[in-house]
């Protein structure tokens, strides 16, 4: 028995289309629920998790004070390239300030070279198993840079996507400090 061709046009388009959504569905799915998601106007969520900086030390980012201003970078970033002059200015400019980097799809020795050339004068991290990336929602695309900033009550206040400005800089560092 022949099958009608408008049948054997569809069914492959079909099965394609189902194929796609489950696809989509198992891409988009949370990758773990033990990891509480950051949330504007929310306190930070406890990151009582060791982290592993550029230098080789341990840290953790709920032993962090004071306002506190986290940047996703990468050293193949060119906005980042831009953005750390002026977060360096910050730095100086208000000493009560803390800045941490999170080194984002980068290996740590191209990192470390890259924040030393550019004489960052703060602490970066690695983001092993991506738990900061998860925790701020930063994924491709829309990539980076993001920056995030938590006040002193550890409120996240706000999330800048792609380069930072000087202007923007001022405005959110008003909200925090």
């Amino acid at each position: 028995m022949k099958v009608p061709r408008a049948k054997r046009v569809w069914v492959p388009i079909a099965v394609a289309a189902v194929i796609a959504v489950v696809l989509a569905l198992w891409i988009a799915r949370p990758r773990s629920t033990s990891i509480e998601r950051a949330e504007i106007g929310q306190p930070l969520p406890s990151l009582a998790v060791d982290l592993k900086t550029l230098d080789g030390e341990t840290i953790r980012l709920d032993d962090l004070e004071g306002p506190l201003l986290i940047n996703f970078w990468a050293s193949w970033c060119r906005p980042c390239v831009r953005e750390f002059p002026l977060f360096s200015e910050a730095l100086a400019e208000h000493r009560d300030l803390s800045i941490l980097g999170v080194v984002y799809d980068d290996s740590p020795a191209s990192a470390r070279e890259f924040a030393r050339s550019l004489e960052a004068g703060w602490t970066s991290v690695e983001d092993q198993e991506d738990r900061l990336a998860r925790t701020f929602g930063v994924s491709t695309p829309p990539g980076i840079p993001q920056t995030f900033f938590i006040d002193r009550n550890r409120i996240l206040t706000s999330r800048v996507f792609g380069e930072m400005t000087q202007e923007r800089l001022r405005t959110e560092l008003d909200g925090v400090l």
